[in-house]
């Protein structure tokens, strides 16, 4: 049995299925496109890494067909797209210009986030010394 002292020192319990988490809803292999952006309208925070992506050799042809319609659907746009790596979900944006998936970047949710205001350290104000 696993658990989870809360601070009025009550236990919450936790068995394995809890642990385990949700399912993705993006199956291993697919990738969702959820809506096509400017890019001026996503914050740089919440990139979290660069990569390339590619389809396994029995799905290159649907893939770049699917993804070349996709991109001159959405000219000058980025596509932001749930995918499962790992056995956990994602989220992505991938150019709507150039080859596909060359400059996909690997993004974080919101709530993953920490808000500015929230870090001390940033809100203490200190005058500078001479």
């Amino acid at each position: 049995m696993k658990g989870y002292e809360l601070p009025s020192g009550e236990f919450v319990l936790i068995n394995d299925d809890e642990l385990a988490g949700p399912r993705p809803r993006v199956g291993p292999g697919s990738i969702d496109i959820e809506e096509f952006v400017d890019l001026a309208d996503i914050d740089p925070i919440f990139y979290d890494s660069a990569y390339y992506l590619a389809p396994d050799k029995a799905t290159v042809k649907p893939y770049r067909a699917a993804s070349r319609r996709a991109m001159e659907a959405q000219p000058g746009r980025w596509a932001i797209a749930r995918f499962v790596m790992r056995s956990k979900q994602y989220l992505r944006g991938d150019p709507s210009e150039g080859r596909p998936s060359c400059c996909s970047r690997r993004m974080v949710y919101a709530d993953e986030v920490n808000a500015a205001d929230e870090i001390s350290e940033l809100q203490e104000r200190r005058t500078p010394s001479r």
